[in-house]
């Protein structure tokens, strides 16, 4: 308590406060200690004093007391991540983020949730890029995030933050049914744009969230008279329902892409085979790797040629996963440090897969289907 107190020694004062709340008992002294934190109390529940004078330090402590009560602190940390920038922006919300991954059950409070959305109307900030506020979006309040008219955000407008936008809501879960209904229709919409990585995305989240409707559209758009909706078929597929009776899994339906008279749309069906096959072999590979429990090094010399695999066919799928299962796997630290590097030489793999993406094409205005 003295050392949180302190006027001579930063650290030792924040790292005393730090502390205090990781053990959860900072709350009990909140009277004596919120002007150091920057903090005022108002009929029950905490409100920043100067938000744009809290650094973060400060940043931290108030996430772990939203962590410890998230009605009482919503205010506070709504403030903050509305108006504070710099260090303090990127501690709040990556704090936001952690908390809410281990409690994903927690109701949200509207500050915060509305401070998120908030930062997607923003144009993009120099230390939190508008993707990482909409993955924390989509973990913290999926819901909300289905029902913003992202088209009128100034921060979702590159094609980078329209495919992170897909994969969010693709991974969300949503507690209501109409919510759903409305994210599978952004989905929709994100299919028509003209950059690769957003189609890509879309179909791919339109999948999770109703794997029915993809793969209707994949049939109907496969028979369309317009290429450039046979060309979204095609590219669909790879997430597209298997097939028993072809050797890559490509969806019955889909077969006669592959000899469409269009010359688009044969070369989008044949990449979109090949990724196909790369997914499953990836797949299985990393599933092995990930699944291991015996860390000697005999098994894991025994599982290097599964690993070393990833290296030439592992995608982000596979590199998500590596960074889920190393953030929530205790792993002994040569076991840790083999993953970082299979992460790293996968990464490099798929930056140059990724710049041979193809180029983007007219985006589609006419009728889904």
């Amino acid at each position: 308590m003295g050392f949180a107190q302190s006027q001579d020694d930063d650290v030792l004062r924040w790292s005393s406060l730090e502390a205090l709340a990781r053990l959860g008992v900072l709350t009990e002294y909140l009277d004596s200690l919120s002007s150091v934190i920057g903090l005022r109390q108002d009929a029950g529940t905490w409100h920043l004093t100067e938000a744009q004078f809290v650094g973060s330090e400060a940043a931290l402590v108030i996430a772990l007391l939203y962590e410890t009560d998230h009605v009482a602190f919503g205010p506070a940390l709504g403030e903050l991540l509305a108006s504070a920038d710099g260090d303090a922006l990127y501690t709040a919300s990556d704090a936001v983020r952690v908390i809410h991954s281990r409690k994903r059950k927690t109701k949200t409070p509207s500050s915060v949730s509305n401070a998120l959305l908030g930062q997607l109307g923003r144009a993009q900030s120099p230390w939190v890029p508008v993707e990482r506020f909409i993955e924390i979006a989509a973990l913290v309040c999926p819901d909300e995030l289905a029902s913003v008219d992202w088209s009128t955000l100034v921060g979702i407008q590159t094609a980078q933050s329209l495919a992170a936008l897909a994969d969010a809501l693709g991974g969300a879960r949503f507690a209501r049914a109409a919510t759903r209904k409305k994210a599978v229709g952004w989905l929709l919409e994100l299919t028509r744009e003209a950059d690769y990585a957003v189609r890509r995305s879309a179909f791919r989240a339109l999948q999770l969230q109703d794997q029915t409707l993809h793969e209707r559209l994949c049939e109907t758009w496969a028979s369309s008279a317009e290429p450039a909706l046979r060309r979204r078929a095609a590219e669909a597929g790879v997430w597209g329902a298997a097939n028993d009776s072809s050797d890559d899994g490509w969806p019955a339906a889909l077969l006669p892409l592959s000899w469409d008279p269009e010359p688009g749309v044969r070369e989008a069906t044949a990449r979109a085979r090949d990724e196909r096959l790369r997914i499953t072999w990836s797949s299985s590979y990393l599933e092995r790797v990930l699944s291991l429990k015996d860390y000697s090094n005999e098994t894991i010399l025994s599982h290097w040629a599964c690993a070393s695999a990833l290296d030439q066919i592992g995608n982000d799928d596979a590199l998500q996963r590596i960074s889920s299962h190393l953030a929530s796997e205790p792993l002994p630290a040569h076991v840790a440090t083999w993953l970082q590097y299979v992460s790293k030489r996968t990464s490099e793999q798929w930056t140059e897969t990724v710049k041979n993406w193809p180029k983007p094409i007219p985006k589609w205005t006419g009728p889904l289907g």
